[in-house]
């Protein structure tokens, strides 16, 4: 199996940052398919708390209880929905208690103009 840094770029003082992101928050795999992504060399995950958040959580316990992968190895990342940017902290421990993790590498809003008229763009 190749390995999985290669798809990583290194920044400055950085674990590194990944070229590739498989996005759980529209169609979250199944267990086995998240898994299956792993053992491919997937390595970075982002997903948002949504309609699927349960599967989401789920998918990503199981390949971590599984010890198929460490939480050190995966570069978890989440999006801020633009009704939520005013509040990044109550929205960061939310989606760490929702998940039950630790800490996310990445966390970006979703879209940074709110609700926008198509004529005034």
């Amino acid at each position: 199996m190749r390995s999985a840094i290669r798809n990583f770029s290194t920044l400055a003082k950085s674990k590194g940052f990944p070229k590739f992101t498989l996005d759980l928050s529209s169609h979250p795999p199944s267990k086995e398919a998240l898994a299956a992504g792993v053992k491919a060399g997937f390595r970075s995950f982002d997903f948002g708390i949504n309609i699927f958040e349960d599967h989401v959580k789920e998918s990503l316990k199981g390949i971590l209880d599984s010890g198929l992968i460490k939480r050190e190895e995966l570069f978890l990342s989440c999006k801020i929905p633009n009704d939520q940017k005013e509040f990044p902290q109550s929205f960061l421990k939310k989606v760490l208690t929702t998940h039950k993790l630790e800490y996310l590498d990445c966390l970006s809003v979703c879209w940074p103009l709110g609700d926008v008229q198509d004529d005034k763009i």
